[in-house]
């Protein structure tokens, strides 16, 4: 099916519009395969992150630049790629997703999505269409920014589309073939909007436009070139603390982590579970921005003697904040961990974040030591459930093992100081590889496989846990359990030979011109290498 004479050389328009949405329909299987299966050591598990219907998408679309030109609806092409660049993401192929993500965003530019004249041209149905997608690549540039550290592709000075309306699905059914535009069915808009009570993602979505932008400031204020060799004040931190929480003031209270001291853990029983992935959701995008805000100073290797309280201040911030995002997560119920995706990328970077100041200043073991370990572990169950990329199996793996060799200790954590040798001898007691280091290629052995979860016990004589959060023991029973396979030896570490293609898209091309060994080192910020490797530094530091 996927062999690329699947992939007919002449089509009218019409066929290439079918073409697509077929290409849409692989797309969606693919995620689908890709969320149900488990990355085993089997000929099955080489199929499990559903390339292969990936591949037959593709060739259904043709030559990638032409199929702007051939398909009569240039909305259902950009929604196709969309749907690749999530797809690809999800497979941590962030270098080729990027790819596609520049590309549709630069067509969405020569089709003048970003333009409000542009757009309340077209008929309401259409309109609403155009708003809905352009704000969700919106929303992916940014995303995809934070995870490689590379600049953003949509600028925000240059965009004026209007937000997306919590239009139902029954709504705009009706008006699909209507010609007019909004401004001429304003009062049928209006309407609809003040009696529709179908409950639908729209809200999660503008939502997520107010964090985007916020992320976007954030971003350029913090992390832009000018300001690498720089720490934020005291006042500009003070003022991005601000932005935040003023910005979900805009928004509904339901994705707000302003009620309930930071989490509003209540949830009605009958709300349904994608309504409560995305209130979730948001408040951890909410929580990661504070992390993101403080993250720089935490990195800083050389700090001035005056600013040891503003310092200590700064890391206690971030382990209640990373705390607060591992709390988040124990909400998710057993059956709904296979769909937990969106959450992974966060809590790997605040389980770090914690395990980091806890290696750092031992102090915090006794408040957040416990919670933190159930972080490392439910990561690596989580890795049984799903699928998972190589490189994030690894990352894993290896926290897990760094954290069971911190945590698990009857000594105090009043006295438990981690010297330069016992460091570099946990450092060095595992083969995983630091997460996301493209200077290593994989294994060639594909069946190099993960240990068994680890599943320590916790110290004894822990003393007493002194904050509001004490009930978050590891020793009690957890709210989130994972069934494992029957052979759970039996994950993947290696990279499958698709998973080696997106190494090879720029590795050999980057080095003749004197790349870094590690692509994110050519942007601060990205987030999981840079957060790994300050780990690592702690451990191995005198």
């Amino acid at each position: 099916m996927w062999l690329s004479n699947f992939a007919m050389e002449s089509r009218s328009s019409g066929q290439n519009d079918h073409q697509v949405v077929m290409a849409q329909i692989w797309i969606c299987l693919a995620h689908g395969k890709c969320t149900q299966s488990p990355r085993v050591h089997s000929e099955e598990g080489r199929h499990s992150a559903g390339w292969s219907l990936f591949g037959a998408a593709v060739d259904l679309i043709g030559d990638l630049l032409a199929c702007f030109r051939n398909c009569s609806n240039p909305t259902l092409v950009l929604q196709t790629f969309s749907l690749m660049v999530v797809y690809l993401f999800r497979l941590d192929a962030n270098e080729r997703a990027e790819k596609f993500l520049a590309l549709t965003v630069s067509h969405a530019h020569h089709l003048g999505f970003h333009r409000s004249k542009v757009v309340l041209q077209m008929s309401a149905f259409n309109d609403e269409m155009v708003r809905r997608l352009w704000w969700c690549l919106h929303a992916m540039d940014r995303r995809m920014s934070i995870e490689t550290g590379h600049p953003f592709i949509i600028q925000d000075v240059n965009v004026d589309t209007p937000q997306p309306r919590d239009l139902s699905d029954d709504w705009l059914t009706r008006y699909k073939n209507d010609p007019r535009t909004s401004a001429e069915l304003d009062s049928e808009i209006h309407s609809e909007l003040s009696n529709n009570e179908c409950i639908t993602p729209i809200p999660y979505l503008t939502a997520t436009i107010r964090y985007s932008r916020v992320l976007g400031k954030i971003w350029e204020t913090i992390y832009s070139a000018n300001m690498t060799d720089m720490s934020p004040t005291p006042t500009l931190l003070q003022y991005l603390e601000q932005l935040v929480h003023g910005a979900q003031k805009e928004i509904s209270p339901d994705f707000s982590t302003n009620q309930l001291g930071g989490s509003a853990n209540t949830l009605p029983n009958d709300c349904p579970w994608w309504r409560k992935k995305q209130q979730m959701l948001m408040r951890i995008r909410w929580l990661s921005l504070r992390i993101l805000i403080r993250k720089s100073i935490l990195h800083q290797s050389h700090r001035p003697p005056d600013t040891r309280l503003d310092i200590l201040d700064n890391e206690i911030t971030c382990i209640q904040t990373a705390c607060q995002i591992i709390r988040e997560f124990k909400q998710v119920a057993d059956e709904n961990t296979i769909s937990a995706y969106p959450f992974l990328h966060s809590l790997v970077g605040a389980t770090l974040v914690s395990l980091g100041l806890i290696i750092k200043e031992p102090s915090f073991r006794g408040d957040y030591g416990d919670i933190t370990l159930h972080a490392a572990k439910s990561l690596e169950r989580y890795c049984h459930r799903t699928w998972v990329s190589g490189r994030m199996l690894r990352a894993i793996c290896r926290l897990s093992q760094i954290a069971s060799r911190v945590l698990c200790s009857n000594e105090s954590p009043a006295t438990r100081r981690v010297t330069g040798g016992q460091a570099r001898e946990i450092a060095s007691s595992s083969s995983y590889p630091t997460m996301l280091d493209l200077s290593k290629g994989p294994s060639n052995d594909v069946t190099t496989v993960c240990s068994d979860a680890v599943t320590p016990q916790p110290p004894a004589g822990n003393p007493v846990m002194t904050d509001s959060n004490a009930t978050d023991r590891v020793n009690e029973a957890p709210s989130m359990s994972f069934p494992t396979l029957a052979d759970p030896s039996q994950l993947v570490m290696a990279d499958f030979d698709f998973e080696q293609s997106f190494i090879n898209d720029i590795a050999p091309l980057c080095q003749p011109y004197g790349c870094p060994d590690t692509f994110s080192d050519m942007q601060p910020g990205a987030p999981a290498s840079t957060e790994m490797t300050w780990l690592e530094s702690l451990l191995g530091g005198e």
